[in-house]
């Protein structure tokens, strides 16, 4: 009999998807819900495929800003919805279907999760059914449609329930399943996997508040499931790691606010299509659409009513749990009412500090977990509403009434707050319906990279817009200069501003060094003074060759290699320039290494020569040059060695380049010698006195 309820739960829960998505179930290879992360989450899921079953090795050296490595660390990996999405692209080859099917799919996934763990905590079916289809279908979650990884839920309600089971148990196993789906998670979305920790610690705080009971057996399996987890992860981590060394990538405080959800007011921001409530709260759902929170008012009141349970005891770790999820979703500072007040939050010193979280713009997807707690308060909620209507129908002998008919009541008048049907779909092509310069890049055979023309910039400068260059990546697969993500590059804008200088002879000259032998025109999108200066430059260059051309407009165009590229440093005057320490640090000096230009006129620009030629992605960062700072003493003993890393930029005419080096613990006269690694290698010696 169980069985069979869950059979016909699961059935419910998938016909509820092709509702409540309605049309996109529908419209598989030619409709899209966004043209922007939607765009980077079809790139990202189709590179990682193709990677993985080719060049496992390079599965983070994604094919879009090239030469850059590392690309696919800019953003969240979604590493287990390859499970949905690698089939279906094996079999349909088409990676616009194989994207919508995971989006949909989330849906039931995640609403049969939540039944999971809400029949596990309650045993009562009707209330979990409903605790699922909360979960899995409020308008919280059309709010993240272009968000696959944030709509890939179902591992939440998992980690939920093992981690209780292992709470009350003490089992290793438990302890390990909820280290094996927090590592999920982690690898489908950090946001979620990192807002769970301390929601995670203030479950044990509770729990143990609660039941008083701790022993050494289950800090022994917290510590080793902690560290099993970090070790499955660490190969992941290291690459993003890498990034932020190097990169620093760290939002602003004023991003995070942005991000941040208001105190009340964001509770009633709805998607603009919601049937009911679209209009009506309109004045409360601006963007942006993370902090979108509304779940319908029935939502709102169950949760209210599960306060009629509060002595249960997993009413009380729930209403905690939702508490501490809100307090994360606010932010480093109270918002109320649209108004930014300095009033700083646990966020700021509690949270932020932590490993990994300076790093989320976004501390509103916290509400995500708050969703998960709401959804077992509103099953607590409605058992406790069920058993008060059930005395009083008793009392007047209305016994036919069941909780099976009090849930699909429930049901109904809860798809109909949370409906928002048809949604907003743009139209998209796919498959072999894809412009055919892209259809043509897939057999192409042309080595380095590909530049595509134009690049256009917000208004007002900004980030690139051009993002379907990163769609259709997903397609062709071979390396791209430009190229969209979660975060940047910075050697990147100094590429976009040079592409748009082209084609002057100058920028087609950085673009070789770099190993760029490919250029696409799409013409139909360029200028009239922007074609007429191609046209012009086709005529009259020696290094520009068509090599196809296709009725859209669009034109393929090979770069013939012209310039003698230097293959080491040594062809520069460098200069190493000291200056004096900041008091506070003792054991540090800044340092400037300048170069005043090359020795050779007929050099114009210098790459790293770790750098290899096409056909091949490099292996190293352009400008990622390995460095050793060297101390010696006045026998010409090396006594202390730091190894360093510059970042050289793609022109090396006139630059200084800052440092900062360690010097020895002991006071006296030293000969630091600073050397290039290269081949050969090349040293700079300066003699240094530290009092």
């Amino acid at each position: 009999m169980r069985a069979r309820l869950f059979v016909l739960a699961i059935l419910l829960y998938f016909l509820a998807t092709l509702i409540f998505l309605y049309p996109l179930p529908f419209h598989l290879s030619d409709r899209l819900f966004e043209n922007g992360d939607s765009y980077l989450n079809v790139w990202i899921l189709s590179w990682e495929t193709h990677a993985l079953t080719m060049k496992p090795g390079q599965l983070f050296d994604g094919n879009i800003f090239f030469p850059e490595a590392n690309a696919l660390a800019l953003s969240e990996l979604m590493l287990p919805d390859l499970a949905i999405f690698a089939p279906i692209l094996a079999l349909t080859h088409n990676p616009l279907i194989a994207y919508n099917t995971t989006l949909i799919l989330t849906f039931p996934l995640s609403a049969i999760s939540m039944l999971a763990l809400a029949y596990y905590l309650t045993h009562h079916f009707p209330a979990a059914w409903l605790a699922g289809f909360i979960f899995g279908f409020t308008p919280i979650r059309l709010s993240h449609l272009h968000h696959v990884q944030l709509l890939s839920l179902m591992w939440l309600p998992l980690i939920l329930l093992f981690f209780d089971r292992w709470l009350h148990r003490s089992e290793w196993r438990d302890a390990m399943v909820t280290g094996i789906f927090f590592v999920l998670q982690y690898l489908t979305t950090v946001y979620v996997a990192l807002y769970l920790i301390p929601i995670l610690a203030v479950y044990f705080l509770v729990h143990f508040l609660l039941t008083r009971k701790w022993t050494g057996k289950v800090f022994l399996q917290a510590v080793v499931t902690m560290v099993c987890a970090v070790l499955v992860l660490a190969p992941f981590l290291r690459h993003y790691y890498v990034l932020h060394q190097e990169w620093n990538f760290i939002p602003p405080e004023s991003l995070k606010v942005y991000f941040s959800s208001d105190l009340w007011s964001n509770l009633f921001a709805v998607f603009p299509s919601n049937l009911i409530y679209g209009k009506l709260l309109h004045s409360l759902s601006g963007p942006p659409y993370e902090r979108f929170y509304f779940t319908g008012f029935l939502t709102i009141l169950l949760v209210l009513l599960a306060w009629g349970l509060r002595r249960e005891y997993h009413v009380r770790i729930f209403f905690a749990l939702s508490a501490a999820g809100y307090l994360i979703a606010l932010g480093p500072f109270l918002q109320v009412s649209g108004h930014i007040t300095k009033v700083p939050l646990p966020y700021q010193w509690l949270v932020n500090p932590l490993p990994g979280f300076s790093m989320l713009r976004v501390p509103a997807r916290a509400g995500l977990i708050l969703l998960a707690s709401m959804s077992i308060l509103a099953a607590y909620g409605w058992i406790h509403l069920y058993e008060l209507l059930k005395r009083k129908w008793d009392l007047h002998g209305w016994k036919m009434i069941s909780g099976t008919l009090v849930c699909v009541a429930t049901a109904v008048l809860l798809g109909l707050e949370f409906l928002s049907i048809p949604l907003p779909l743009l139209s998209e092509v796919s498959g072999n319906r894809i412009p055919p310069a892209y259809q043509f890049l897939e057999t192409y055979r042309g080595p380095g990279g590909i530049l595509e023309i134009p690049v256009v910039f917000q208004e007002g400068g900004g980030e690139p817009t051009v993002r379907s260059y990163t769609y259709f990546a997903a397609y062709h697969l071979k390396p791209i200069v430009i190229g969209y993500s979660g975060y940047f590059p910075p050697p990147f804008y100094e590429l976009v501003a040079t592409a748009r200088r082209l084609p002057a002879e100058e920028a087609l000259d950085v673009f070789e060094a770099i190993g760029v032998r490919t250029i696409v025109l799409h013409r139909q999108q360029m200028s009239l003074k922007e074609n007429q200066a191609w046209q012009s430059a086709l005529s009259s260059s020696t290094r520009l060759k068509q090599v196809e051309e296709f009725p859209d407009g669009d034109e393929v165009l090979a770069i013939e290699p012209r310039l003698r590229i230097s293959q080491n440093l040594t062809d520069a005057y460098w200069n190493l320039i000291i200056h004096s320490p900041a008091p506070a640090r003792k054991r540090q000096i800044e340092a400037s290494l300048q170069t005043d230009g090359l020795r050779s006129p007929s050099i114009d620009f210098l790459v790293n020569p770790q750098l290899p030629h096409p056909p091949d992605r490099p292996q190293a960062r352009v400008g990622m040059t390995p460095v050793a700072v060297e101390w010696l003493d006045s026998q010409r003993r090396v006594v202390y060695r730091q190894a360093l890393k510059v970042r050289l930029p793609y022109l090396l005419n006139r630059v200084a380049l800052p440092l900062q080096l360690e010097t020895p613990r002991q006071p006296g006269d030293y000969s630091l010698r600073l050397v290039l690694l290269e081949s050969p290698s090349m040293g700079i010696s300066v003699n240094v006195s530290i009092p």
